[in-house]
């Protein structure tokens, strides 16, 4: 599957079930360390990692095959996100709130 065509697809899938998983948006970004794709889930909640992880396990049963690894951004080194946000691409956002607010906080930004 090509880079594109994985972008559509994800992107596609989250603008359907993104608000029953509570994502607030996926980043994808290429592995420095492998060939797989990776897309990061930013969650609106909070929850305990168990939860999250659960949440992901059932995101990626409706995922085609592709080769991808998904990740909570809450357990990911700052500097990885840093990459991600540089480097990758944002497939989807649905709470942009959250999202300003975590570029501000990694990126020592600001709007106010």
């Amino acid at each position: 599957m090509r880079l594109r065509a994985i972008e559509l697809s994800l992107a596609s899938l989250l603008r359907e079930y993104a608000q029953t998983f509570g994502i607030a948006y996926a980043i994808l970004s290429k592995s420095p360390l492998s060939r797989n794709l990776i897309l990061i889930l930013r969650f609106v909640e909070s929850d305990r990692f168990g939860d999250r992880l659960s949440l992901i396990l059932d995101f990626v049963t409706l995922l085609p095959p592709m080769p991808i690894d998904v990740y909570d951004f809450d357990t990911l080194p700052r500097e990885f996100l840093m990459y991600s946000l540089r480097h990758g691409k944002v497939v989807y956002v649905g709470n942009y709130e959250t999202y300003i607010r975590d570029l501000e906080r990694l990126f020592g930004t600001s709007s106010s």
